[in-house]
């Protein structure tokens, strides 16, 4: 039965089928994925590999099927225990390095910072003054950082017409995911008098804000760290509908999709990494998860400006730490 439905998905994909229709098609796809000896398997944002994944793939990898791992060891390693890809990118005889960077210009000044973090070295950071391209610092040595995030975060979106992404290190806290999201909301909800719906575990959403998949549902083609927006909301019903980056039509979400659906003008760097903004928003702030791989991560997810809000002592701090990946102890080796 079901080498039945992939032939007919097949088939389909053959057909003239609209964006969105052929992205669900191919996802459907994937789920019902046959790997033989012929197979080429390519895993993007490799750097999340942990070992469970990585054993549970290549279980099913038949001998003859091959497999290309696609990312960046400078990134955070796994969530999950094992540190395969890290291990595997220090020999040089099966590593092709990409040199040409995509997401950002040489004139945004992006990639000499990102470059400067990523060796553990201090950036000269020019003073933030105004929402313009590149990356900028605001120092702010004190309590409420929450205040000086939120007055930024309106002066960019007032200017630019564009809602920066908030990349923070923890959920909890004055400068953390569910208090700046909380505040945002507020902010967004009532400057434009919009009506409300509540979701699951504290969440509320209103037409226009950003919100963020935090899981794969394979079935829709939605998956975990996806960004999207709230087109419209039904209280009553209880739904709501999202467009998400890449697709042409929103998706309309029920009751239990909530339970996997977030607000997003702030997010964790974990749940960011795979994803990108024009403008991001990085509260520099003390926590364990403050390290050189951390904020790599963080001012990668830029496409034109950076600003970081808090204290040059902390991030100085922080990149005197070790990369998470030298850290963690594992028992993987390759020779």
């Amino acid at each position: 039965m079901q080498l039945e439905e992939r032939e007919s998905i097949e088939s389909r994909l053959d057909g003239d089928l609209t964006p969105t229709e052929r992205k669900r098609a191919v996802a459907k796809l994937a789920k019902l994925a046959h790997i033989n000896g012929c197979s080429l398997v390519l895993v993007d944002e490799a750097s999340m590999l942990d070992l469970t994944n990585a054993n549970a793939l290549l279980r099913f990898m038949p001998d003859g099927a091959r497999l290309v791992l696609v990312g960046d060891e400078a990134q955070l390693p796994p969530v999950g225990f094992g540190l395969i890809y890290h291990r595997l990118v220090s020999d040089d005889t099966i590593t092709a390095r990409l040199t040409v960077i995509h997401r950002q210009t040489e004139a945004t000044g992006i990639p000499l910072v990102a470059a400067a973090v990523r060796d553990g070295v201090m950036p000269d950071l020019s003073q933030y003054c105004g929402p313009l391209d590149g990356v900028s610092f605001l120092e702010h040595d004190g309590p409420d950082l929450q205040s000086t995030i939120q007055k930024v975060w309106k002066q960019i979106r007032g200017v630019d017409n564009v809602a920066p992404l908030i990349v923070t290190a923890t959920n909890k806290g004055d400068a953390g995911v569910d208090s700046l999201n909380a505040l945002l909301h507020g902010i967004w909800r009532h400057g434009n008098s919009l009506e409300e719906m509540k979701g699951h575990f504290g969440q509320w959403f209103s037409a226009g804000e950003p919100v963020v998949c935090l899981k794969n549902d394979y079935s829709k083609g939605l998956f975990n760290g996806l960004l999207g927006k709230v087109t419209r909301i039904e209280p009553d019903e209880g739904t709501l509908l999202a467009q998400f980056e890449g697709y042409d039509e929103p998706h309309l979400l029920g009751d239990m999709d909530l339970l996997d659906l977030q607000l997003a003008y702030a997010i964790s760097c974990h749940r960011g990494q795979g994803s990108q903004a024009p403008v991001v928003i990085v509260p520099i702030y003390q926590s364990h998860m403050l390290d050189p791989s951390w904020l790599y991560t963080a001012i990668t997810r830029a496409e034109q400006k950076v600003v970081l809000i808090g204290s040059r002592k902390v991030m100085a701090d922080a990149l005197a730490q070790p990369k998470a990946a030298d850290r963690r102890m594992v028992g993987f080796t390759w020779k």
